[in-house]
């Protein structure tokens, strides 16, 4: 507290020279618990993975994309009813989809995933994309993009800056990662452009031929101005950026590992060996921006990363998952600092599901977060999403588990 003597003394300074500027930093106020109501999707899925958002029949509000490898079907369900309806019904080991608009007419395409198998030597790795043909509600039609073993993660990013998406895809390992010792190969990052036609050949590219291990994310990213897309790769290289320049034939990528990850340790929820990171996203507290973490690959701690003089410092802010699968950031509480939802699979044999874990970010440093558990026991999440579902402002959640899909609504501050 400032005297009334020191006052004084200051306001005289200031009034004397009218350069004098007193900047008086507040106490950090705590973060605020959300409130969510749990709504049941379905729980009719088989092998339920990983689940996608997009306002698929062009009506302003976000669906539900659910995406299981034990079932046939890819299924959307219309919000507020969460009417089923069936896109497509003939493929196989589904992993992954990816919402784009790459046509302009307010439906979205997917570039979705099947055929997945952990062996490449066995594993086809499909790749296509899928269109509707006219009403979202009928089926849909799938073009054959290619055929890589191991696919695993999907999505779109304007490489360009031009306003056209191309598709880019990793593989779970190399050719050779599965064989003894396992993930000891390369594993290459590839992208597709959309040819004129969709059912013309698709060129296949490389971003990079150099990741190693295991690739478990990626995500397209805004990270320096301008109007191309950055990736953010996530696996036992830990955390890379990927900057695009150049135009067509000369399309390059700046490489650069922003963190190294968690050292290579045995994690009892991964099945052993385990190194990297298994998750990454951009964070913003108050404006500045960090790193949310799962990692290591299918590990046990959720970390932010601080940037301070051109280096990531890491911090683990917990560590107790069994098997961490994915994580989603968002501002829940709306206190102008994102926060962290994560799920935990614990799958490999363990009775009890786990639960959807949310870090509330308690302060401007992103060194302080609160741990708090949504669904206790109820859910063993292999995916989650944070998105604004009813349109009210304020971000919800989305989990998938083996057979079910849930929507926990914001309801705002807990009274």
């Amino acid at each position: 507290m400032i005297s009334p003597r020191s006052a004084l003394a200051l306001s005289l300074a200031v009034a004397a020279t009218g350069l004098l500027t007193i900047a008086i930093a507040a106490a950090e106020a705590p973060s605020t618990t959300v409130q969510f109501s749990t709504h049941l999707i379905t729980d009719q899925l088989r092998g339920g993975y990983s689940v996608a958002i997009a306002d698929v029949n062009h009506d302003g509000k976000l669906d539900i994309i659910p995406v299981a490898a034990g079932q046939a079907e890819l299924a959307w369900y219309e919000n507020p009813a969460w009417e089923r309806h069936v896109m497509i019904d003939d493929k196989k080991a589904m992993l992954w989809a990816s919402p784009a608009d790459i046509d302009g007419d307010g439906v979205p395409e997917f570039a979705l995933l099947s055929d997945f198998g952990q062996d490449p030597k066995t594993s086809k790795g499909s790749i296509w994309l899928l269109k509707s043909q006219g009403d979202p509600k009928a089926m849909w039609k799938s073009y054959a993009v290619d055929a890589v073993p191991t696919a695993h993660r999907v999505t779109w990013v304007d490489l360009e800056g031009n306003g056209k998406k191309e598709i880019v895809m990793a593989p779970f390992v190399g050719l050779k990662g599965w064989e003894d010792p396992k993930y000891k190969d390369n594993v290459p990052l590839l992208f597709w452009r959309v040819p004129s036609t969709l059912d013309a050949p698709w060129k296949r590219e490389t971003v990079d031929d150099k990741l190693y291990g295991v690739v478990h994310h990626l995500h397209a990213v805004k990270w320096t101005p301008g109007k191309r897309d950055e990736l953010l790769v996530a696996g036992f290289d830990g955390i890379v950026l990927y900057t695009p320049s150049g135009q067509g034939d000369k399309l390059r990528f700046d490489r650069k590992v922003l963190a190294t990850g968690d050292e290579p340790r045995n994690v009892p929820g991964a099945g052993g060996m385990t190194q990297g990171t298994n998750d990454i996203y951009p964070i913003h507290i108050k404006g500045k921006r960090f790193l949310a973490a799962q990692e290591p690959w299918h590990g046990d701690e959720i970390v932010v990363y601080s940037e301070k003089g051109g280096q990531w410092q890491r911090n683990v802010i917990f560590k107790g998952l069994v098997q961490g699968h994915e994580i989603a950031v968002g501002d829940l509480n709306g206190d102008g600092r994102d926060d962290i939802v994560a799920v935990d699979v614990t799958n490999r044999g363990r009775p009890t599901p786990a639960s959807v874990h949310i870090f509330y970010s308690e302060d401007d440093t992103g060194t302080h977060w609160r741990h708090e558990l949504l669904d206790e026991n109820m859910m063993a999440g292999s995916g989650v999403v944070v998105a604004d579902i009813n349109g009210d402002g304020r971000p919800d959640i989305v989990a998938i588990s083996g057979n079910q899909v849930k929507y926990y609504e914001n309801l705002g501050i807990a009274r």
